[in-house]
């Protein structure tokens, strides 16, 4: 590694806040979409919501509903004991496809186990718990059956719906 001199360290200083600066947009963006589209504030030059987008910000619906689901979920991490929440929208696209209730109990596993948190990581992760975000579903589709009053308990009775693995069974091979 080289060191970098005086006027290199306040280049990279001046970058890394525009990055940063950026990096933290995406959930803004979001949420004035949100309060764009559900107010209806597009009305007065724009039929529907995918209209104003297209006509106004010249992208589609696929992007707009990133940041809106972004937004969703660093509302919801931000309700939770949660202190570092994503910085880009790359994590939080990921934690978007699980349950809200399930989403902060994902994030702070993945925060306490990785230095570094990448989308990719972030996606590997939530794959790891689609099994139990099934669980949790099925659990809030119940609540006469299932009783909770913490998310705790919640995925804490999500857990106990899934099956164990089953034991690998090795085969002795005499010769």
């Amino acid at each position: 590694m080289d060191l970098l001199n005086i006027q290199e360290q306040e280049r990279l200083k001046n970058c890394e806040l525009v990055i940063q600066t950026g990096l933290e947009t995406f959930y803004q963006v979001g949420q004035a979409l949100l309060e764009i589209q559900e107010s209806k504030l597009y009305r007065q030059e724009f039929n529907t919501f995918d209209e104003y987008l297209q006509g106004r910000w010249g992208f589609g619906r696929t992007q707009a509903y990133n940041f809106i689901n972004s937004a969703k979920v660093i509302l919801n991490l931000r309700m939770s004991t949660i202190v570092d929440i994503p910085t880009n929208e790359n994590q939080t696209r990921y934690l978007g496809q699980l349950d809200s209730d399930l989403q902060a109990y994902v994030w702070g596993n993945i925060i306490n186990t990785f230095e570094a948190v990448t989308g990719k990581i972030v996606e590997q992760e939530v794959k790891k718990h689609k099994q139990l975000n099934e669980a949790v579903k099925e659990v809030k589709s119940k609540p006469m059956l299932y009783q909770f009053e913490t998310q705790e308990e919640l995925i804490a009775k999500a857990k106990s719906l899934i099956p164990a693995p089953a034991p690998v069974v090795q085969e002795v091979i005499k010769h």
